[in-house]
This record gives C-alpha cells, structure tokens and sequence, in this order.
C-alpha cells in the first residue's frame, strides 16, 4: 500500500461515499478483559454520530507508512479459507 492508497481510503469515510454499514467495537480494560460491545448501523444513527464515527476511522489512517501503518499482505485465498471471514 502506497501513501496515494492510504489517501483515497480516507477519502471514502465520508457518510455520502462511504459503503460501511455497520460499526462494531468493544471496549476493553487494563486487564485486557472486553468490557462491553457494540454494533450499530450507521444508516440508523443521526447524522452528527455518524460523522464522529467516520472522522475516528479516518485519523487510524494517520500514521506514516511503514512506521505506524503496516502493510501486510495475503491473497485472497487466505481470506476465503480463514474462518474469521
């Protein structure tokens, strides 16, 4: 992944370009246990929310390559055999 890539991701966090439909985290304490979970549909949630979720996702794109963000790669193969997909 190239820094051109990265920009066009965080290009399509806008709630008008975005296809994320879904929202899924949880919370977890120092003692590494989940603390609580959510999924929430961003086509449910009010349009200010939805803005602070996408804004959340695009600084994760914020670092620099190879420092903060890793490229890892792996076919597509891999993804439709794993069970986590």
């Amino acid at each position: 992944m190239n820094e051109k890539e990265v920009s066009e991701l965080r290009r399509r966090f806008r709630q008008d370009r975005s296809n994320i439909t879904h929202i899924r985290g949880c919370y977890v304490n120092e003692a590494k246990e989940i603390v609580s979970e959510f999924d929430q549909s961003l086509g449910l949630m009010q349009q200010e929310e939805c803005e602070k979720f996408l804004a959340l996702l695009k600084r994760t794109l914020s670092g620099t390559l190879e420092k903060n963000l890793l490229d890892i790669s792996f076919t597509t193969q891999q993804v439709e055999d794993s069970e986590e997909h």
